[in-house]
């Protein structure tokens, strides 16, 4: 299953309150956008992609071909005293590269 927050207030539900500490999240890479969630056991290679395209997707990057997207467990996130709505802060993570161009968009829209 893969969950997304498409504004502040959703992302900071997703990822704080109903994730659990194994679930995947993933973020574009240093600009706003969505917090989407990766749940599941065996997840493929593919699952991923899926996951970061929509990151990506939802995000500043939208229209800019591409998009880096940070990915980690959900137990390596943190909300500083202070931030914002949504606001967080991961460590330990990896990093998809995400091409638009590959018309991804229509297969991972289900």
């Amino acid at each position: 299953m893969i969950y997304v927050g498409k504004n502040n207030l959703q992302n900071e539900n997703l990822t704080l309150k109903f994730a659990n500490k194994n679930d995947i999240f993933f973020h574009a890479q240093d600009v706003p956008g969505s917090h989407v969630i990766l749940r599941g056991a065996n997840l493929t290679e593919d699952d991923y992609k899926i996951a970061g395209f929509l990151a990506g997707y939802y995000s500043y990057f939208k229209n800019e071909g591409y998009a880096n997207v940070d990915y980690t467990e959900k137990k390596h996130i943190r909300k500083a005293k202070g931030t914002g709505l949504g606001m967080v802060y991961y460590d330990n993570y990896k990093t998809l590269f995400i091409d638009f161009k590959d018309k991804l968009y229509d297969k991972y829209k289900k």
